[in-house]
């Protein structure tokens, strides 16, 4: 269950409309809000020391803080504000883990340090530092609170590793506190990783169809065993086997099709994208996703693998001026 949900903000409009998704699923579980943002040294002197020397800017963003909280404290949310100084991924880390929060909501394409947050190093650091699910909303999208906050049909991608089946943990945590919701359990498919079993002018001692089809038999087995658990618990969970050359794109094509409004994603908690989906999957779809993304970062565990044993699965080719200051 959430209890605290940290919101950073970089001072643009695309950032705040975070704001009123955090608002949305705080009401739904009597969650308190935090909303934080990283002051930017800009004077030689600031640069130089690392100590806020603006104090008329210092004063401002204090009074833009004040103003967001009010909005939320009006609607009956508790908020707090935190106006903090220092690298903005260290320090948005340690406050996260500072005031306990569990978990980070924030939308893509801000102006301000936090722009660009599907391709890029702010993000990609900030999830890695991250123990906590981050919930990343596209800027076009973060109008709709209220549908972000009341998930009906979440999408999970699972590749057989411990953090794609964290997330799967995490996804039932979030929908069960937002009032519950359906779960579609993905694998993706690579029809064409077979093309490079053997060298060229090799014989292949096998059918395609009968190596494809043994795979999807594979992966219904696993997505049938990492199912049963929750439908022994009565939720509604069911199991896609997709095939796309591309996981991206046959995650977001599942997206699509299946009416999903919600994604949920893991990641390691100290490699960032890179292990899930072979790295680049993750980033696209939090980069292309027209609905939101709910990433989970992961440490190593011990949880059951999928049904490729193999490190490269052919199912995917072959995942005053203090240091801060709260109010």
């Amino acid at each position: 269950m959430f209890r605290k949900i940290l919101v950073p903000l970089d001072g643009s409009s695309t950032g705040e409309q975070a704001v009123p998704i955090a608002a949305a699923i705080a009401k739904l579980v009597s969650a308190a809000v935090r909303l934080a943002h990283v002051y930017r040294p800009h004077l030689p002197e600031e640069i130089c020391t690392g100590v806020p020397c603006d104090m008329d800017r210092w004063k401002q963003m204090r009074s833009y803080l004040a103003q967001q909280a009010a909005k939320l404290r009006a609607l009956g949310v508790p908020t707090e504000t935190a106006l903090l100084n220092g690298p903005v991924v260290d320090t948005l880390a340690q406050h996260a883990a500072t005031v306990k929060a569990d978990l980070v909501v924030m939308t893509t394409h801000g102006a301000g340090p936090l722009r660009r947050v599907n391709l890029g190093s702010t993000a990609d650091a900030l999830v890695r530092r991250l123990d906590i699910p981050t919930l990343l909303v596209r800027s076009a999208t973060a109008g709709t609170a209220a549908t972000i906050a009341h998930p009906r049909h979440l999408l999970v991608p699972l590749d057989g590793s411990p953090e794609a089946e964290a997330a799967l943990a995490t996804a039932v945590v979030f929908a069960q506190a937002l009032g519950g919701a359906r779960f579609t359990l993905l694998w993706v498919v690579n029809p064409t990783a077979l093309c490079d079993v053997a060298p060229s002018g090799t014989a292949i001692p096998f059918r395609y169809e009968d190596v494809h089809d043994r795979l999807r038999q594979s992966a219904d087995m696993y997505l049938d065993r990492v199912a049963k658990p929750y439908l022994d618990r009565g939720l509604d969970v069911r199991t896609q086997v997709h095939d796309h050359p591309d996981p991206a794109a046959g995650i977001l094509e599942a997206v699509h099709d299946l009416g999903c409004d919600l994604v949920v994603m893991g990641t390691h908690s100290r490699s960032g994208f890179a292990r899930l989906l072979r790295g680049s999957t993750t980033r696209a779809v939090v980069g292309q996703a027209d609905g939101p993304v709910l990433l989970q970062p992961t440490a190593h565990s011990s949880c059951p693998k999928g049904p490729h044993a193999h490190p490269r699965s052919p199912a995917h080719g072959r995942p005053d001026a203090p240091r801060g200051d709260g109010a």
